[in-house]
């Protein structure tokens, strides 16, 4: 079986200021190294076949900075899921993850959801949610709430940051699932905005809503592993607990459950 960790590192960054006032989001230094060295190692540690990075045109410091084994796409930008399909089709993996490039999270995350899906061979796709997240106290972003009945997603509804209690981690998908998938692709559904569902984004969130509107199986998987999206200036300071003290990050990261 062939694996794939599609890393999207095509972001501004702009809710961290100073950090990436120079810099690409992804080269942020957490913990004392950058945030995509972390990803790429956890990569590594799991015996991920292809790494691809996802860049646009702005990010020739982050090409330069990958080592020679990652496979990089470059013009990746909105729509972010015409990447990852492409990705798919031109490199063949068998399973193909997709991560951001501004996040943290253990090999353990990155082996379970694959090994989820490889286990229930029905699947098309997995994603994986945790508890342990940072209390989100403004309405300012749209985020997802992720239903599951039986393990399996069955609906996605867009509500204010401020109601979440469970976020995404990481999403994988079957490549053939994902070209049957596009197979039927009208002009119009290229355009998330015309699509006949909520959705406000063309990135991981779009791909599992069209499988699930489109009835393939998800299943969605719950885990107390440790994970980190850095968003803002504090979320660097905490990202040094990730690593060096996990049980203190989880107490500064769960929100208790009602």
């Amino acid at each position: 079986m062939i694996t794939q960790l599609f890393v999207a590192a095509g972001g501004r960054g702009k809710r961290l200021g100073k950090y990436t006032a120079k810099s690409p989001k992804s080269l942020i230094e957490v913990a004392g190294r950058p945030i995509i060295d972390h990803i790429i190692t956890v990569a590594m540690d799991v015996k991920i076949d292809q790494i691809v990075v996802g860049v646009d045109a702005g990010k020739r410091e982050l090409v330069r900075h990958l080592p020679p084994h990652v496979i990089v796409r470059k013009r990746c930008v909105e729509p972010l899921s015409t990447c990852f399909f492409r990705s798919a089709r031109d490199l063949h993996p068998d399973i193909i993850c997709g991560c951001n490039g501004d996040t943290l999270f253990c090999p353990d995350s990155l082996k379970q959801i694959i090994d989820s899906l490889s286990s229930d061979q029905e699947a098309a796709g997995a994603v994986l949610l945790t508890n342990v997240v940072k209390p989100l106290t403004t309405s300012r972003w749209t985020y997802w709430r992720y239903r599951l009945e039986e393990g399996v997603l069955v609906e996605m509804e867009a509500v204010p940051g401020h109601e979440i209690r469970t976020d995404y981690v990481i999403s994988a998908f079957r490549t053939e699932a994902l070209r049957k998938l596009t197979e039927g692709f009208t002009k119009s559904y290229r355009n998330w905005r015309d699509m006949p569902f909520a959705c406000y984004s063309w990135g991981w969130d779009y791909i599992l809503r069209l499988l699930v509107w489109k009835n393939f199986r998800v299943i969605g998987i719950v885990t107390d592993h440790p994970y980190l999206n850095v968003n803002y200036p504090h979320d660097i300071e905490e990202g040094q607990y990730f690593f060096k003290n996990p049980e203190l990050f989880r107490k500064l990261r769960t929100i208790p459950q009602d």
